[in-house]
């Protein structure tokens, strides 16, 4: 397959539980945080398989914070074939 090199910055980490988390805060005008998840969760799981590579550590939960609706919302990381290595 082709190599594709991704390019971006997670805003926020911390570990707990032994498990690397991820944060990555939204401006987006929104309505709901799904709607953030439509749009946003391919990044976060990326941003995952990035944080494992480079850290070593298992990564537990990505965390979508919208500064718009002034709520958080989580979802597990889910490790995916032929992202990362």
């Amino acid at each position: 397959g082709e190599e594709v090199i991704l390019q971006g910055a997670v805003d926020c980490t911390f570990i707990e539980d032994g498990k690397l988390h991820v944060i990555d805060f939204k401006t987006d005008r929104v309505e709901t945080m799904e709607d953030l998840w439509e749009r946003y969760e391919t990044q976060l799981q990326l941003y995952g398989a990035a944080m494992e590579e480079v850290s070593g550590s298992q990564v537990g939960e990505l965390i979508l914070y919208s500064t718009w609706l002034g709520k958080a919302s989580i979802r597990p990381y889910e490790k995916k074939k032929g992202i990362g290595h």
